[in-house]
């Protein structure tokens, strides 16, 4: 199936077993675009969340691992829906993932502490690190073309 590509001026072609008199070139369009959302977030979670190469055969070690990734991932995206919706922007995920070393020691020294107040300090250290570094360039683009477009909002730490 091939559909136009109106900001690159050219068709984009995809090669699917979905059936043409089911789905428009539109809607495979759309539905690629979506799936590379997938894609992406799970190229942020094996990059910047150091699922390459495990130095362990352990098979209890490495799903431990892979558990505590998935939860570091899940946070990161919370605080980041937490910033958005608190300073009214949009935030790029993979910006907020790779600026971790900022912010995300202190986040977990705080509640190792167990100190209600030393990790809402902390968490708006990190909002205030995370609303200067890491907004997401084209927002208004985004709306037309990016992950917007199907109405994806970051999830929100409402209460914090």
């Amino acid at each position: 199936m091939g559909f136009w590509v109106a900001d690159k001026k050219k068709f984009s072609y995809i090669v699917t077993n979905l059936p043409a008199s089911d789905f428009t070139m539109d809607e495979v369009g759309k539905l690629y675009r979506l799936r590379w959302q997938i894609e992406l977030l799970f190229k942020e979670w094996k990059s910047n969340n150091n699922l390459k190469k495990f130095n362990t055969q352990n098979s209890t070690i490495i799903y431990t691992l892979i558990w505590a990734s998935l939860l570091a991932l899940t946070l990161k995206r919370l605080l980041a829906g937490y910033v958005e919706e608190k300073y009214n922007i949009y935030l790029s995920s993979l910006t907020v993932s790779k600026t971790t070393q900022g912010w995300w020691y202190d986040l977990f020294e705080a509640i190792l502490d167990k100190s209600q107040r030393r990790i809402l300090t902390v968490l708006e250290k990190c909002a205030v690190i995370l609303s200067h570094c890491a907004k997401l360039s084209h927002p208004d683009r985004d709306k037309i073309t990016g992950k917007f477009q199907f109405f994806l909002q970051s999830a929100t730490c409402k209460g914090l």
